[in-house]
């Protein structure tokens, strides 16, 4: 009896600073840090250090209130997440973070006795099925009742294909305070491995498993969670991206009064283009299921404004396999994107510093005037107070 008083005075006064901790470091971060990275991040060896000293004080901390030094690393480290210096602190302690992750996968390779595999191998290959195949689905299914498309709902829980290296503080933690003596952490380490390699490729092609696997979600029927409304216009000319570029393709189409309707993944450009009398399509063009309810083979012309070089190529990939006739006009940033893009079968690729270079020295070879260019900016459209 006096055990279980103790067991529970013991439990409620870690919860107790376990409050006062996280109330601390919510006003630190809130108060303290950001008036402190204003000033240090001028100073990018000061902005490094102050990262170190941060993360071992905070570990240090929480480590003489009770808590491991892993639990109190990574505190420290989602405090500084919510910084609006970020991506500057990340990208000065990376080449310290790279050399650590080296030491992980070392200890990592230690855990693993060559021996214990004979034993392993088994259990090991059971969770790793489990972790490739059951997170996915678990997750496929959440997202479905969420009202998430098919694809999206796949390729999000792909994602989920392995384990954390969360999971190895749990366990290493359990296993200094002896709560485990087992085959738990070699287990661990084979399941993480195997997962972790698998799931990397699967990640990086998962537009292509995607694809190899739809006609198995076909087999239940339309994706009920795509947009209800049903295409049935032909047109002339199809604009995939209505922002920028394609604002100013839509306008010279009206002017020649050429038939061609929008396809864009933005609500409110939608809304915004039928408020014009504009048709306008709502829907993502990297999603095969909702491409193949557009009547594009019909069309003779498809300009593409949007900058995702994946998208382009699955668009042209199908409108090719239903008019090979069809002209294909992309967009790219790079030059490497835009030899990728004719390689797959575009026909002309805009590149926008090009064009724009190309305009600006067209207009430099006439006499450039106040009125000139007080004309050029009434062209823009861009209101100033």
């Amino acid at each position: 009896m006096k055990s279980d008083t103790l067991d529970t005075g013991s439990i409620l006064f870690l919860i107790i600073k376990g409050l006062f901790a996280g109330s601390s470091l919510v006003l630190l971060t809130k108060f303290f840090i950001p008036v402190a990275l204003k000033y240090i991040a001028n100073s990018a060896e000061f902005l490094f250090l102050f990262t170190i000293t941060w993360c071992f004080s905070v570990a240090s901390a929480l480590y003489a209130l009770g808590f491991s030094m892993e639990i109190g690393a990574i505190v420290a480290g989602i405090a500084l997440s919510s910084s609006p210096y970020q991506l500057e602190i990340a990208s000065r302690i990376r080449p310290l973070r790279d050399f650590f992750l080296v030491l992980f996968f070392i200890v990592l390779g230690s855990e693993m006795n060559i021996g214990n595999i004979v034993h392993l191998w088994r259990p090991g290959i059971i969770l790793t099925l489990f972790i490739l195949l059951g997170n996915p689905f678990i997750l496929y299914f959440l997202f479905r009742a969420l009202k998430f498309t098919r694809r999206n709902s796949f390729l999000s829980g792909v994602t989920a294909a392995q384990v954390s290296e969360f999971g190895f503080v749990i366990l290493f933690t359990g296993k200094q305070m002896g709560h485990i003596s087992g085959n738990e952490v070699p287990l661990f380490t084979f399941v993480a491995l195997a997962t972790i390699i698998t799931s990397s490729y699967i990640i990086m092609y998962n537009e292509q498993v995607y694809r190899f696997l739809l006609p198995v979600f076909q087999l239940f029927g339309p994706d009920k969670r795509r947009q209800g409304e049903k295409v049935a216009l032909s047109f002339d000319v199809w604009v995939v991206g209505y922002h920028r570029i394609g604002k100013r393709v839509c306008e010279a189409l009206s002017e020649k009064k050429i038939s061609f309707g929008v396809l864009d993944f933005d609500p409110i450009v939608i809304e915004e283009l039928r408020h014009k009398k504009i048709h306008a399509i709502f829907g993502d063009i990297a999603d095969v299921e909702f491409l193949s309810d557009l009547p594009l083979g019909s069309a003779s012309l498809i300009i593409m404004t949007i900058p995702a070089m994946d998208d382009q190529m699955n668009l042209m990939a199908h409108v090719r396999g239903r008019n090979k006739n069809i002209l294909l006009v992309a967009n790219a940033y790079y030059e490497w994107e835009a030899e990728t893009l004719y390689t797959a079968g575009a026909d002309y690729v805009m590149m926008p510093h090009v064009l724009g270079g190309n305009w600006i020295a067209d207009v430099l070879k006439k006499k450039v005037t106040h009125k000139r260019l007080a004309t050029l900016r009434a062209e823009q459209g861009i209101l100033t107070v």
